[in-house]
């Protein structure tokens, strides 16, 4: 029932792979062909009925697909093989897989958005890490199952290994592994398989216990302080207020901020983000903002990219990247469009006649998109 009510296309591989795990351990197996077509019956019934339930109604039964199509996930495949053919050796490197979509958005135009992963763990791990990571990988999954399966099959041991199958499948078809807490609880059931028991005797157990006790407690003194102070410089120096005698200093205390802290990330963000694109700081943004989209391509910094590059004199460069940042982020373009004309540089205008090109392109599909329907219904 619970896999129906999921109305997910890889239910139907889900439920092969439990009723294995289920009729594997059973002697008597003369009834498993008759249970078998009731099991099936009463699972396609469940798939007919259920979403006719009105009680239910559409907050339960999505009838959209994610990935949206099929076409668009084979799509994602042969992106992730392109990228590995393009560093096949080492690959483009850890988390590198969005920007590297966004590089190749003009060759795969058919998808919008920050795509993180090509939902294949197998393709993610060869575009990212390339034949060096996954072979290592692959080697040691395989030879801690091995291991595994040495031991005596236990009930406990079979289900285990049929939460890592369903783990898995769900790892190469769906979003897999890049979520921390799929992540977890593949490492906690891979952990669970080693049958050995260790035992760590330490003299000092205590006094190392309390040491790792009081420096956790600073670091989290330090973490947090730190957090406070970047909270204050995204609410309190809000983008608008910060002026350009405010900006140097500001940027000089979270450039040592951004030495001394874990959330050199968000401190890089804030930089971009609050500071303001004067002559006497575009250098800087655009050297950090490059930095940041390749790991964190989103809407905003993708477009500032392009601006800065502007700025920076270097036209073919932004209208490359705005070219891009059209056909990943379209939402955040009207959002664009309003910075470029409020803050309008003679650096800037052959982006806002680009802006001006694809909007008219974008009309004219529009209307001949709509033509064959309105000559359809005048026949």
């Amino acid at each position: 029932l619970a896999l129906v009510i999921s109305h997910q296309y890889l239910s139907w591989l889900y439920l092969a792979i439990l009723s294995v795990a289920t009729w594997l351990p059973i002697k008597d197996k003369r009834m498993l062909p008759w249970q078998s077509v009731w099991l099936i019956t009463i699972f396609v019934i469940w798939q007919l009925l259920l979403p006719q339930i009105s009680i239910l109604g559409d907050h339960v039964f999505s009838k959209e697909v994610h990935p949206a199509s099929l076409d668009l996930y084979w799509q994602y495949l042969d992106e992730a093989w392109q990228i590995f053919l393009n560093y096949p050796l080492l690959g483009a490197g850890w988390g590198q897989f969005g920007w590297q979509d966004f590089q190749l958005a003009e060759a795969y135009p058919q998808h919008t958005g920050w795509i993180k992963h090509p939902h294949n763990l197998i393709l993610q791990l060869l575009a990212e890490t390339g034949l060096a990571g996954t072979v290592i990988f692959i080697l040691g999954l395989v030879f801690w199952l091995k291991r595994g399966l040495q031991e005596d099959v236990s009930a406990e041991r079979r289900w285990i290994y049929t939460a890592l199958s369903l783990l898995f499948v769900y790892a190469m078809f769906d979003d897999g592994l890049s979520d921390l807490h799929v992540l977890g609880l593949f490492a906690l059931m891979l952990g669970l398989l080693e049958a050995r028991v260790y035992k760590v005797l330490l003299e000092w157990g205590h006094l190392i216990a309390g040491l790792v006790i009081v420096l956790s407690g600073f670091a989290l003194y330090q973490h947090t302080t730190h957090y406070k102070k970047l909270q204050y410089w995204y609410a309190q120096n809000s983008f608008e207020r910060i002026t350009d005698n405010q900006a140097r200093p500001m940027l000089a205390q979270m450039g040592e901020l951004r030495h001394q802290s874990l959330l050199t990330p968000y401190i890089d963000l804030a930089i971009v983000r609050a500071l303001p694109n004067s002559p006497t700081l575009v250098s800087d943004k655009l050297s950090l903002n490059t930095q940041l989209i390749q790991h964190s391509p989103n809407a905003q910094e993708v477009y500032t990219q392009a601006e800065l590059l502007a700025l920076a004199g270097k036209t073919i460069q932004a209208k490359q990247q705005l070219q891009r940042a059209l056909i990943r982020h379209p939402d955040h373009l009207y959002h664009f469009t309003m910075q470029l004309l409020k803050n309008q540089t003679k650096e800037t205008l052959p982006l806002l006649h680009m802006i001006v090109r694809h909007n008219r392109q974008f009309m004219q599909d529009q209307k001949n998109q709509k033509n064959p329907k309105v000559s359809g219904k005048n026949s």
